[in-house]
């Protein structure tokens, strides 16, 4: 039993590519919606926020629950939050998506305004919070 974390910037593509692993009938879940990620409350002088004054993280509880359930096959799971160093312990491999900045921004074009923030914001930690 493995447990892979595909992760990246908004725009690198971890929403498609958990998405076609889930379609070829592969255990895959999207972290970054609102099953498994939920908005909390931080200092509004952090600029490194979607939202000033809030920010987008994983529920620690149901994700540990969703890791320490898996006992079969691979589980992929994807996202990019905050607080998801918190569970690296839990996760065997770690992928980091990238792509070429107007890539990126093309992509965005169609996604959420608090997307684009994140885009923005904490794209940077994502980046190096890779193992």
């Amino acid at each position: 039993m493995k447990r892979v974390l595909i992760t990246g910037m908004s725009g690198t593509g971890k929403s498609a590519v958990v998405g076609e692993l889930a379609a070829r009938g592969h255990q895959a879940v999207d972290l970054d919606t609102p099953e498994w990620s939920e908005w909390i409350d931080v200092d509004p002088s952090d600029t490194f926020t979607p939202r000033k004054g809030k920010d987008w993280v994983w529920q620690e509880n149901r994700v540990r629950a969703l890791l320490a359930g898996h006992n079969k096959g691979t589980l992929f799971l994807s996202g990019c939050a905050e607080n998801m160093e918190r569970l690296f312990p839990l996760i065997d491999k770690i992928i980091l998506l990238s792509a070429p900045v107007a890539t990126i921004m093309k992509r965005s074009k169609h996604v959420r305004p608090t997307v684009m923030a994140t885009v923005r914001r904490i794209g940077k930690r994502c980046a190096n919070s890779s193992r």
